[in-house]
């Protein structure tokens, strides 16, 4: 078989000649316009599934490169003068020159060839075209149609420098620029040379000027931000420049004999350092599919079968991992101790199970600061010096299990359980007393209309005749050990009236309460509701009010007035949905206008009350509310009274995206704190424990929902 491989890096030589040595007979060429052994950035980071994969496809190269391998165990975060260390990893580097050659020779020594030359277009006389030209392929742009290329450029600017310094292992530093933060990434390449590579926000990059910088202006500047950890050795600029990472995926890897590997196919952010790992996989996997399968189609046919879901896996951990740096300014407040746990575990590859298991001495000095760090009172005993654990840190428990203080009231820890209330999920009483044996910190009865015309079909009316009923599941929550209980009040708006017909289905017929911020359809084959007067809002401020006293009454700990799901005051809070050019309509100012007075309406009936919403981050539909509607939103609420809020998103409507990615929901929480809400539960996930410890503990949220009944 006649085989031309386009582009010279790590996917490509790895795939040539480990192809060429298991089919001696095949003609194997690989074209680069630079060369195959030209030097093109500083270094690559391996770490051991990386290496030791390696070692299986090219024994040769790893032994040739190994001697030359910088390995180390830690990862350390800087910010400010505090230096936060973890153990228990083991990465190496090798400089990309260093690699390029030593996969270049054994591609030689196996009878593959080497030419240098830039190809626009495949040779016709070609059984098999491997396009391996990176993230800028050209060959991938050709197909991009059959291939179903997808790409997303991130905002943040960064630049890829060298220095002398040498730094002993993957270090982040995170520094106050001359507007916002810059944060980088810098590690050892080899025994004289570091990678240091700088990031900042497209404001902070506009602001400072780099934009009207030359290179080795950005350079100089840059150094003189990160001095105090350069000891005084300049960065190196080379031919590099200011770039934003494109992340790109394909639907399909083949197209004909074409077929895409490496950051050609799909690129990880960066941030994780894995863009070797896919090199080497996706080499490797393409010429084990193609020996192994009859014929050429069935080979690319298992290549494809084989590496999506890794692919995918390892795209969504770079994803969180993207997301995280991208928004960087919104930890700039974190105490270091909580910024480095909050960056160790971004990914979602590292968890606080994992953390102990790597290293249990950081692992306690974390607990113990968490634990005491009373609403961020205190020092920083994790950036201390390492030491074996002590009396307190074998009591001290996972940040999931901590108590936290809201209003004066203590949550004995962060998980949260929600009940169903609606009896089309059985006996209310028996799953409250089922729920609140796990001893959650907060149970959360879902949901309590607060008027009979704005239920859903069936749902429990918190009005005189069904507070007893209320009193009897809160007493049944605390008596089996719940922590605390939580009463949602809701008007159901434009889904009023509507409920479960024959065999479960959506009943889209609307009842004669349905009610929105605008005479808008409701969708399915239901009428629309009618858009509410200006003169009901008294009305409907007093239904939400007297419900709250009712659930106080009854024994609830906190009230919590739902915003979210497609409600009546979340019609009024979507750009989407809210069509008014009244006092309630049009600005975002005006739209959150409702929410925020029922919320303030609530406070002053109820000045001691613990008080909170649900709220959705984002509609789920073009045009509708977006994350920045969502803080908006918050920021009112908070003003009105809102100790806490719990993020939701989707189910706008009937048509709307249900939301359950967790990069998502986790970047809708952080960006719900950077605007004000002094407490954020994570409602839109399920999450375990290991999960709650390290959401919690990287102060993604303070509580987190474990169970839904």
């Amino acid at each position: 078989m006649r085989v031309r491989v386009i582009g010279g890096g790590p996917a490509g030589l790895v795939f040539a000649q480990t192809y060429k040595s298991a089919a001696e007979r095949a003609e194997v060429v690989v074209s680069d316009r630079l060369g195959g052994r030209c030097p093109r950035g500083l270094g690559v980071l391996l770490s051991e599934s990386t290496r030791r994969r390696l070692h299986e496809v090219a024994p040769e190269v790893y032994r040739e490169l190994e001697p030359s391998f910088v390995r180390w165990d830690m990862l350390e975060v800087r910010r400010g003068r505090e230096r936060i260390s973890m153990h228990g990893h083991d990465y190496a580097a090798v400089s990309r020159r260093r690699l390029l050659a030593a996969l270049g020779d054994r591609c030689e020594a196996v009878g593959v060839v080497l030419k240098t030359e830039d190809v626009r277009r495949p040779p016709d006389e070609a059984d098999l075209v491997v396009v391996a030209e990176g993230i800028g392929s050209a060959g991938r742009e050709r197909l991009a149609g059959q291939l179903g290329v997808r790409r997303r450029t991130h905002t943040p600017r960064f630049f890829w420098f060298g220095t002398a310094k040498l730094f002993h292992c993957l270090t982040f530093v995170v520094r106050d620029g001359p507007v916002g933060l810059f944060q980088a990434h810098a590690y050892p390449v080899d025994h004289e040379t570091s990678a240091f590579i700088v990031q900042c926000s497209e404001r902070s990059w506009l602001e400072a000027g780099f934009d009207r910088a030359t290179p080795q202006e950005a350079a100089v500047r840059c150094a003189e931000i990160f001095e105090d950890c350069l000891d005084g050795e300049p960065l190196l600029a080379g031919d590099q420049d200011w770039r934003r990472f494109t992340t790109v995926g394909c639907s399909r890897f083949s197209a004909g004999n074409t077929v895409v590997v490496g950051d050609a196919a799909h690129t990880v952010h960066w941030s994780i350092g894995s863009g070797t790992k896919v090199a080497v996989e996706d080499g490797a996997g393409l010429a084990r599919a193609l020996v192994q399968a009859p014929t050429l189609t069935e080979g690319l046919a298992q290549y494809e079968l084989a590496r999506h879901g890794p692919v995918e896996r390892l795209q969504q951990a770079a994803a969180r991992s993207a997301d995280y740096f991208d928004h960087l300014d919104r930890h700039r407040a974190q105490p270091p101790a909580l910024l480095a746990f909050n960056l160790f575990t971004r990914s979602g590859r590292l968890t606080y199970t994992g953390i102990r298991d790597r290293d249990r001495h950081y692992a306690d000095r974390y607990e113990r600061w968490f634990a005491g760090r009373g609403g961020g009172v205190g020092t920083d005993p994790v950036a201390g010096p390492s030491g074996g654990p002590d009396a307190t840190a074998l009591l001290t428990p996972p940040p999931g299990r901590t108590p936290i203080a809201v209003r004066g009231r203590v949550l004995a820890n962060r998980a949260v359980v929600r009940v169903a209330l609606h009896p089309s999920g059985g006996d209310p009483l028996a799953r409250v007393a089922r729920a609140a044996a796990g001893r959650p910190g907060l149970l959360v009865l879902d949901r309590l209309a607060v008027t009979a015309a704005g239920a859903w079909q069936g749902a429990p009316v918190l009005d005189e005749a069904g507070a007893p009923a209320l009193a009897r599941w809160i007493g049944a929550a605390h008596e089996h050990g719940a922590g605390a209980v939580a009463a949602v009040l809701d008007h159901a708006g434009p889904s009023a009236g509507r409920g479960r017909a024959d065999g479960g289905r959506l009943d889209h017929r609307l009842g004669a309460g349905a009610v929105a911020a605008s005479a808008l359809p409701a969708g399915g084959a239901g009428r629309t509701p009618r858009a509410l007067p200006t003169g009901e809002v008294d009305g409907l401020l007093e239904q939400f009010t007297a419900a709250a006293g009712r659930a106080l009454a009854a024994g609830a700990d906190a009230v919590l007035v739902n915003m979210a799901h497609g409600n009546l005051l979340a019609t009024f809070a979507s750009p989407l949905l809210n069509q008014r050019t009244d006092a309630y309509g049009g600005s975002p100012a005006h739209r959150v206008r409702l929410p925020a007075a029922v919320t303030a309406a609530v406070r002053r009936a109820h000045p001691g009350a613990l008080l909170g919403a649900v709220v959705s981050a984002h509609d789920g539909l073009p045009g509708g509310g977006s994350v920045t509607d969502a803080a908006a939103l918050v920021a009112a609420l908070v003003r009105s009274g809102a100790d806490m809020v719990v993020v939701e998103a989707g189910q706008a409507t009937d048509e709307a995206l249900v939301w359950s990615d967790q990069v998502a929901l986790l970047g809708f929480a952080d960006a719900l704190r950077a605007a004000g809400a002094p407490v954020v539960v994570l409602g839109g996930l399920t999450l375990d424990a290991d999960e709650l410890s390290t959401c919690v503990g990287a102060g993604r949220a303070d509580l987190c929902v474990m169970e839904r009944l």
